[in-house]
């Protein structure tokens, strides 16, 4: 629909999985061709339409993607890139590499959850991509961020700020224990990108 394609060439909505592929076989193009960058679809076309495939009708444009590799962290290595990342040396990074769309530092990494505190949104074993806090990325209230507890353990929760100026890091499920600002916390990264996946 014209409405579906202005929202691709504007970047309101991406282009869906299974759709993209679609599109991809009937121009003829390699698996994954529309997640590599820049493509123009010119006239339709004039041979018929199997039914379950997709018209395209027009000039369309889409604009240039940019592409980025974020370290997949785990939980226990979060400080020690941290540390790595503030003293400019480079990290030692074993673990898989993320590719994502949107624009990041080269300190942004991501993260696997290994719980169900926020469940509702998120479950264990989805994945979020968060740019560690500088002076151009700070939290706004309602944000998911990454904080070092006081005894050092790095927690996803969202972040809320109280009337009387302390904020508080709470997780969706009530199981969790909500925790405060002068309870030796520290927000170390916002949360930039989340992928909850489907299950099955």
């Amino acid at each position: 629909k014209p409405s579906q394609i202005s929202s691709w060439r504007a970047g309101r909505r991406r282009i869906a999985e299974n759709l993209a592929r679609q599109i991809e076989e009937r121009l003829g193009k390699p698996r994954f061709w529309l997640d590599a960058g820049f493509i123009e679809l010119h006239e339709p076309q004039q041979e018929p339409y199997p039914p379950g495939k997709v018209r395209i009708t027009g000039n369309v444009s889409f604009a240039p993607m940019h592409l980025s590799e974020v370290p997949l962290l785990r939980w226990e290595r979060v400080a020690e890139y941290m540390q790595a990342r503030e003293q400019a040396i480079p990290a030692d990074v074993d673990e898989e590499l993320v590719t994502t769309a949107q624009e990041v530092s080269a300190n942004a990494f991501a993260l696997r959850l290994d719980d169900d505190s926020m469940v509702g949104e998120l479950s264990e074993g989805d994945l979020v991509i968060a740019e560690p806090i500088s002076s151009s990325i700070a939290p706004q209230p309602g944000d998911l961020v990454i904080l070092k507890t006081q005894a050092g353990e790095h927690l996803l929760r969202r972040y809320r700020v109280r009337s009387d100026g302390i904020w508080e890091a709470v997780a969706n499920n009530s199981n969790y224990d909500d925790l405060r600002s002068d309870e030796g916390l520290e927000i170390v990264a916002v949360v930039v990108e989340k992928r909850a996946y489907r299950r099955r």
